[in-house]
């Protein structure tokens, strides 16, 4: 039921640069006469590729965002300048006398402060309906951001992970190359995109985490289970190509945060019965293994498919095997398993793990229907996506929020006219939708989601003319 507030979001949208979405899934909500071109140069000083960027709206590129940065994740010694204790706002009370850069909002008091960023405001209601806990309307464009960098080769990227790191939104991007986007997360200014590894070690990207000593961990996903922590300056300060614990491994699979270190999958695929077998490894900063915990296959073959943080210092392992199953396990930082689910009612099809915080999902292929648990192993809900009503989908990525609802984007290509369609459900319900026209086509990377506190960022990357690799940010209130 539509809150009777809502009629004053009017008076909101004409000072919040911001797109609000309906539930008709094929408007297109940003004009395709928007079109940029191209952010920002890379970090070494190389030239913009010359090629339109993907559509942003008109004045968003330099929008502040709203939420805050999540720090229960990567890097929680620093905290950015979201968590400064000499912020504006902070300790400030009614009467407070200081100058202060603009109105303190009054989120929660039932009444729409528009001057202050809020664009709905249901008193009590925030955070169980359409508007979330910080006064922002649920798929609110907060703002885009984009930049690209001329690698002079083939620039087409293969996978995208984003994470926190010292301050900065980090997307990695693997491929021919590796490259490292940084992203102001207040501010949504595109700080420096540059690439890593002049011999490309890790290719296939598996998982990308920012350490807590400060370097950016990036994991590969070939057979020479590859790794390497990168310093500010994008150089490699320790690598780790192979370890005992895991050395009959075909692969690594993932990588996530935990305090003082990081988790990485791996598998190996023989197609025998004790031999076949997955793990999690628990790193340090230093790349040395704290523990490791091997699981045998039981049907005499095993697939890992992605292992992703979740809230409090754990992580999610996503696996099938023979038999028709699929398997998840959820790990607390210390290697303890909390819980190990064999789902034998779903396909092996169910291949893609929608990561989160409080919530995770598995993703069937083709068909993008959900099934979602919490950050225990409890199950939640199903969601049936339906395909575009127009259009073929290219590729999708998901992620969950914290209660359990799914955010999903897609490439579309419709008319030659390729477009990122970002959906957001409450729990089974399409709640709001986004179209957003680009250039990337099939050459993209499937799109990246990382969930935050009350919005999302959604991460697509891709190729013009063979040698220019684009990347395109979108943030969302959830």
């Amino acid at each position: 039921m539509t809150h009777p507030l809502r009629s004053r979001l009017l008076a909101a949208l004409a000072v919040v640069p911001t797109v609000l979405a309906g539930a008709c899934a094929d408007e297109d909500l940003l004009p395709e006469d928007a079109q940029t071109d191209g952010a920002s140069s890379g970090a070494d000083g190389s030239e913009d590729a010359g090629e339109p960027g993907p559509v942003t709206s008109d004045d968003d590129d330099d929008d502040d965002t709203s939420g805050g940065s999540d720090d229960s994740g990567s890097n929680s010694d620093d905290d950015g300048p979201d968590d400064d204790d000499d912020g504006p706002n902070d300790d400030d009370g009614p009467n407070d006398d200081d100058d202060d850069d603009g109105p303190a909002s009054t989120c929660g008091d039932g009444q729409l402060d528009a001057d202050a960023g809020e664009t709905c405001d249901y008193g009590d209601d925030n955070g169980t309906s359409d508007c979330n806990e910080v006064c922002q309307l649920r798929g609110t464009i907060l703002g885009t951001v984009s930049a690209s960098l001329n690698l002079g080769l083939d620039a087409t990227p293969t996978r995208i992970r984003a994470t926190p790191w010292n301050g900065t939104m980090a997307v990695v991007a693997g491929g021919p190359r590796t490259t490292v986007w940084r992203i102001d997360p207040q501010t949504l200014e595109s700080l420096e995109l540059g690439h890593a590894f002049t011999d490309a070690p890790v290719a296939e990207l598996s998982g990308a985490v920012g350490l807590d000593s400060g370097e950016l961990l990036v994991v590969g996903g070939t057979t020479s289970k590859e790794a390497a922590a990168l310093d500010d300056a994008l150089e490699v300060q320790w690598t780790y190509a192979s370890f005992d614990e895991v050395s009959g491994a075909d692969r690594l699979v993932g990588a996530a945060w935990r305090p003082g270190g990081a988790f990485m999958g791996a598998d190996h695929r023989d197609g025998f019965a004790g031999t076949a077998a997955h793990w999690v490894v628990g790193l340090d900063d230093d790349g040395a293994v704290g523990w490791e915990s091997v699981t045998p296959a039981e049907h005499g073959n095993v697939t890992g498919h992605d292992l992703r943080g979740l809230v409090g210092g754990r992580a999610v392992l996503l696996t099938d095997g023979a038999g028709n199953s699929v398997r998840f396990r959820i790990f607390e930082d210390d290697g303890e398993l909390i819980a190990d689910q064999e789902l034998i009612d779903l396909s092996v099809a169910y291949d893609r793990l929608c990561p989160g915080r409080e919530a995770f999902g598995l993703m069937r292929a083709g068909t993008g229907d959900i099934v979602g648990f919490s950050n225990e192993g409890d199950p939640r809900f199903e969601i049936t996506l339906s395909p575009p009503e127009q259009g073929e989908a290219l590729s999708t990525g998901c992620a969950m929020d914290d209660d359990g609802s799914a955010i999903v984007a897609r490439n579309v290509t419709l008319g030659g006219t390729e477009r990122l369609r970002i959906d957001g459900y409450r729990e089974d319900f399409l709640e709001w939708t986004h179209e957003i026209p680009h250039n990337f086509g099939a050459s993209g990377a499937p799109p990246e989601i990382l969930v935050e506190d009350h919005r999302a960022w959604i991460f697509i990357s891709g190729a013009a003319n063979g040698t220019a690799r684009y990347h395109h940010a979108v943030v969302v209130a959830i």
